[in-house]
């Protein structure tokens, strides 16, 4: 690893690296020059502050690649950003490193370009990764570092232990919880191979942004299926804890299934083959092509394959029964006894308004799924459940929860509405249309979430900032969570309704895309109160609850709480077994990660250990690396 100072105030930086114009941004893209393109590339700079732009300090600056100056440009008085024009004949094929020397006392936060020299880039037996422009924003503008990795995506694997999650009906606090990662977390990485017109290279898109999660039809984040370490998971919009201990999820794209040692399957969608490419030119057609579609979808014409941002999956628990009398099966690293006949489930696809159907063999889950279209032209499904052969769907854009027969699609009823008092924006964002007092005067505005406990419809709604319930029989309707929170961020409610294995039976888990409680699940009591189980910092037995994101989803149930992020990972709660040591954030875990990522092990062996360069955990460096990668899960060879 090799760090270099910065001068906050005089700084050059590459345009290139600075990917949507400003240091915020979460997201580092190739720069790829192509012989045959030209002889020359244009290779752009600007002067940076802490203010931002800033004026060129010096009238010439000289490009050096690889350490030899290569071209050199004069700039004239109040110059912000300027170009060299570099003359490519004399490269090699690979990696450079860029660099800028200017006047005395400017820093420059240097870059890597790759030179393909033919038709087919050359495969590299290294590649450089570098901090991205957020990370070193979060340095303060003093420091970048960099390090040279073997060229190969071989990530980390270790398999997730299942613990014994007893079950609790009471309101714990955070001394007698703790939290593990089924899918391991990786805050604010954006060092995973890809692979990007052939050219392997750590440049990639954090998983952060909600319009990776909306806007597109395709993946543009890693979606992977492999062990623990080596398939990904994030932005999960729909999870379910199955019979065996495994999770069933939806995220915008897909259906898959993490096993109780963590490692993923996608049974419907979108996924992406190994190393997840990622093109340059990010258009639908290109996306497209950088993934493969899972099951059989030879009902649905070709342009309706796949998901476009899927929020709900219900199962029709008619087609569960298990054959007790057969052997067992293999599922995911778990052995099931085989159904009775082949398991159906449905998925809400919002942006396609439409319910697709599953249907399961009854004995096999290697025989691809078979997907069919069950409800067509619906207005922004949002979420389903199905309940005793009756499909119920939250329609946000009809301001509806409607009853559908499971068997026939037929509409049944329509269980709750209300007016058009809000809409939806082209970025998939809840807009009110009225003010909240004329809107929760209604029955339903924009309804979500949607979770069935004891005879009970439980919805959300962010246009009302509520959640409310609808009895299947009487029609009662009751405010359960009166003033849900809200904020600036949020942009949905996704909602799960305890059973009284993890807290009181009744208790409404909630997340909306906030970072409020560190982008966990809110809890509020079946009085409407909160429940503080364990906010940012907190300490209790475990891992020191830090920062994850902002929430997207969760389930809850046989003694546990499920949740998921924008950030990737998959995040497991539930009650410690007696004896889990307290590990403290001052003392040690912020002193064991200084020594990580003081060594440069972020960008070396990834977060926490989870790399993806094959390069087995650094063990013996130092016994504060040592200890940071034992609390994360790694065992000593």
């Amino acid at each position: 690893m090799q760090r270099r100072t910065l001068d906050p105030t005089r700084t050059l930086l590459f345009t290139t690296w600075l990917v949507g114009g400003g240091v915020y941004d979460r997201e580092d893209k190739l720069t790829l020059w192509k012989l045959v393109d030209g002889s020359t590339a244009k290779v752009e700079f600007k002067g940076w502050g802490t203010a931002g732009d800033r004026v060129l300090s010096a009238t010439k600056y000289r490009l050096l690649v690889d350490g030899v100056e290569a071209a050199t440009v004069d700039v004239a008085a109040g110059t912000r950003i300027a170009s060299f024009t570099l003359p490519l004949s004399g490269l090699s094929e690979g990696w450079h490193m860029l660099d800028i020397v200017g006047a005395a006392g400017e820093t420059c936060a240097p870059w890597f370009a790759y030179l393909q020299r033919g038709g087919t880039p050359v495969a590299q037996s290294r590649m450089p990764v570098v901090e991205g422009s957020h990370t070193v924003k979060g340095s303060g503008y003093t420091s970048i570092s960099w390090a040279w990795v073997p060229s190969r995506f071989e990530p980390t694997q270790v398999p997730y232990v299942p613990a014994t999650r007893p079950p609790f009906a009471e309101a714990l606090g955070r001394r007698s919880l703790m939290m593990t990662h089924l899918v391991p977390h990786r805050p604010g990485d954006v060092y995973r191979s890809r692979s990007t017109e052939g050219v392997l290279c750590s440049m990639n898109l954090q998983s952060y942004y909600f319009s990776s999660l909306a806007s597109n039809a395709y993946p543009d984040l890693a979606c992977l299926d492999g062990p623990r370490g080596q398939g990904s998971l994030a932005m999960a919009t729909h999870l379910q804890i199955g019979r065996t201990g495994g999770v069933y999820f939806c995220d915008p794209w897909r259906v898959g299934h993490v096993s109780p040692d963590g490692t993923i399957r996608t049974i419907a969608g979108w996924r992406h083959r190994s190393p997840a490419p990622r093109p340059i030119v990010e258009n639908a057609s290109n996306l497209r092509a950088a993934a493969e579609l899972v099951g059989d979808w030879s009902a649905i014409p070709a342009e309706r394959h796949g998901f476009h941002e899927a929020w709900g999956l219900a199962w029709d628990a008619r087609s569960l029964g298990v054959d007790e009398g057969a052997a067992a099966i293999p599922n995911n690293g778990t052995l099931e006894k085989p159904h009775l006949a082949g398991p159906v489930a449905f998925v809400a696809d919002s942006q396609r308004n439409r319910v697709v159907r599953l249907q399961f063999d009854r004995a096999s889950h290697t025989v691809p799924v078979k997907v069919t279209e069950f409800l067509t032209g619906l207005a922004d499904p949002w979420d389903v459940v199905c309940v005793d052969g009756v499909l119920y769907v939250s329609e946000r854009l009809s301001h509806r929860i409607a009853a559908y027969d499971a068997t026939t699609g037929a509409l049944l009823r329509v269980v709750v509405s209300g007016k058009p008092l809000a809409q939806v924006s082209p970025f998939r964002l809840v807009q009110r249309l009225a003010t909240l007092a004329t809107i929760r005067a209604e029955r339903c505005v924009a309804p979500e979430g949607l979770y069935h406990l004891d005879g009970w419809l439980y919805f959300g709604s962010l246009a009302m900032a509520q959640v409310r319930r609808i009895h299947l029989t009487t029609g009662e309707l009751q405010t359960v969570v009166p003033e849900a929170y809200q904020d600036a961020g949020s942009n949905f409610f996704k909602i799960a309704v305890s059973d009284g294995t993890f807290g009181p039976r009744g208790t409404v888990f909630l997340v909306s895309w906030s970072i409020v409680y560190a982008g966990r699940p809110m809890a509020y009591l079946p009085d409407g109160s909160r429940w503080d189980y364990g906010g940012l910092g907190t300490e209790g037995p475990g891992l020191v609850w830090e920062t994850l994101g902002y929430g997207s989803s969760m389930a809850v149930g046989q003694g546990r709480l499920v949740c998921s992020t924008s950030t990737e990972g998959l995040h497991d709660i539930y009650q410690a077994p007696a004896g889990t040591p307290t590990i403290r954030w001052d003392s040690q875990i912020k002193k064991w990660r200084a020594a990580y990522e003081g060594a440069g092990l972020h960008l070396t062996h990834g977060p926490a250990g989870y790399g993806y360069y094959g390069s087995p955990p650094p063990w013996g460096l130092h016994p504060d690396v040592d200890s940071l990668l034992e609390l994360y899960g790694h065992r000593r060879p």
